[in-house]
């Protein structure tokens, strides 16, 4: 077996390890160290990342072998063949691709400390060009958010009294204003849960009332963004669609359940079940369709819920926090900024006139300060009747 087979072995997912077991042919006494690195790999990125990058693996290792490069010039990289490559599958790929491709060969050249060259000016030039000449059709549309006329749609066929109803409502008012991917809180096969990455029944629930405003925190033992967990933030809304309401009202019907069942596992005549992301999104694309609402993926939720609070004019440093997001990849989730960014421009305006306001309510009776307040109140439901 050659230098990079080994190397590959030690970093690759379930997928890419059938692809690879193929090319290689592996020798059967590597299958128990095999299965070890898959357990270690599995843990440090998702598996749908693993894939995603094992591409940019499989892609390189054909190229190579198509164009002879002798094997121990596949690992580390060196900016010539890399900017080959680009150029070989320049006009066939999307920029996307590009961009998974080179984020899986440059973790797999971080995972075994050798220099990357990807940030070469040479290469950056080449990869500029590369995308430039990705083919219009590769270029997928941006997925639609779940809005409130979608939460809408479910409220009015829910049965509050019926387990899975109850569930279900609760799972998707927890995601949209939460900010929370479906897969973070739901499970996504009827396999035994992972702790360490379902949150549970026995998870930390803080129930909280600051200043008079009621509040959630759900400790959340996995998210997309961050492998050792974080706080699920959800707060008491004027809607129907108000998580703090739908999970009480979940946690109520559907009590009694073991500690170790999922936080939106659901009571049935058997026992209970788990809230699996695939069915649920089933349903709701029945439910949407028959109102002839766009049909958003589960991710849509992060999406929605993001869009919809900018578009109440929530500070954008705080949306950014409930999302969780440690980058500038955030700003990649808006939607709607022909309403988002007016509203936010307008509410600067509005600070700067409240503020020079108040010197002067200071000076004029509680009645006309009482008017001032409920023209402020009307506006503002006014603008959140149009962002729905």
């Amino acid at each position: 077996m050659g230098l990079f087979a080994h190397w590959v072995l030690c970093w690759t997912s379930p997928a890419v390890i059938l692809a690879w077991a193929c090319l290689l042919e592996l020798h059967p006494g590597l299958a128990f160290q095999l299965g070890k690195v898959q357990a270690i790999a599995s843990r440090a990125w998702e598996v749908s990342t693993l894939n995603t990058y094992g591409a940019g693996l499989g892609h390189w290792a054909e190229w190579c072998d198509v164009n002879k490069v002798p094997e121990e010039k596949w690992l580390p990289i060196d900016k010539t063949h890399l900017a080959c490559f680009i150029a070989d599958a320049a006009g066939s790929i999307s920029a996307s691709s590009f961009d998974n491709w080179l984020n899986g060969l440059r973790a797999w050249h971080g995972y075994h400390d050798v220099p990357w060259c990807g940030d070469n000016e040479f290469v950056q030039l080449t990869l500029k060009g590369a995308r430039k000449l990705a083919p219009c059709l590769s270029t997928r549309d941006p997925r639609p958010p779940v809005l409130i006329a979608h939460l809408n749609a479910i409220y009015d066929i829910m049965d509050f009294q019926n387990s899975y109803d109850a569930a279900c409502w609760a799972v998707v008012c927890t995601a949209f204003w939460g900010l929370a991917r479906l897969g973070e809180i739901t499970v996504t096969s009827l396999k035994p849960i992972d702790p360490t990455q379902n949150v549970q029944r026995k998870a930390l629930l803080t129930w909280n009332e600051d200043f008079g405003v009621k509040s959630i925190t759900v400790r959340l033992p996995w998210t997309k963004t961050s492998q050792w967990g974080t706080n699920l933030i959800l707060t008491y809304e004027e809607e129907l669609s108000c998580p703090f309401r739908a999970l009480q009202q979940h946690l109520s019907t559907n009590r009694d359940l073991p500690d170790e069942a999922p936080l939106f596992a659901f009571r049935t005549l058997e026992g209970w079940e788990l809230m699996v992301k695939q069915v649920l999104m089933h349903q709701l694309h029945g439910i949407w369709t028959t109102k002839g609402l766009l049909l958003p993926s589960g991710h849509s939720f992060h999406i929605g819920g993001t869009t919809h609070l900018l578009g109440r004019g929530t500070n954008p440093q705080m949306v950014q926090k409930l999302g969780h997001w440690s980058s500038d990849a955030f700003y990649l989730y808006w939607r709607n900024t022909q309403l988002i960014i007016p509203e936010h421009v307008h509410k600067a305006a509005v600070e700067r006139i409240e503020a020079g306001m108040v010197g002067y309510f200071d000076e004029v009776s509680g009645e006309a300060r009482k008017r001032w307040q409920e023209i402020q109140w009307a506006q503002k439901r006014r603008k959140e009747h149009r962002a729905e």
